[in-house]
């Protein structure tokens, strides 16, 4: 059992026309106030380490598998981050703008998946629309 919690996210970029692009899900999660907000995918650890605790929460949130495979084919490096009372290991991957179309949102977890010009970060206005823990991810990853 873990003494902390500890999370496993991915920060899926994409290049389409020279400008760079983060995947996010648009969180469905009724009744709670982050319901409709973007997070990056990716999720809470039970017992399976960083790594492996991604592909499963990658399975479970992507029905087609393709975003799964492609971490476990490329195997990207975690970035542990500190957070308040929880643990981030964020894996960063680029993905190519063909494979957009063939990716799944599970229904029961996502309302669907959105890209987000990196730009638009830096507009505080727009980070109301991201979850809090993933605003302070990207506030510690420099995207914001």
């Amino acid at each position: 059992m873990r003494s902390r919690i500890e999370v496993a996210k991915l920060l899926a970029t994409v290049t389409i026309e020279g400008r760079q692009h983060l995947l996010l899900s648009r969180k469905r999660a009724h009744g709670e106030q982050k319901h409709g907000q973007l997070e990056l995918l990716g999720g809470r650890l039970d017992d399976d380490p960083p790594f492996e605790g991604l592909l499963r929460e990658l399975e479970e949130e992507e029905d087609s598998g393709l975003l799964a495979e492609l971490v476990a084919s490329r195997r990207p490096t975690a970035e542990r981050l500190e957070l308040p009372g929880a643990v981030y290991h964020v894996y960063r991957l680029e993905i190519d703008p063909d494979d957009l179309g063939l990716l799944v949102p599970h229904e029961s977890e996502s309302l669907g998946f959105e890209l987000v010009p990196t730009e638009a970060l830096a507009d505080p206005g727009f980070w109301v629309e991201l979850t809090e823990r993933t605003v302070q991810t990207l506030a510690r990853l420099e995207f914001l």
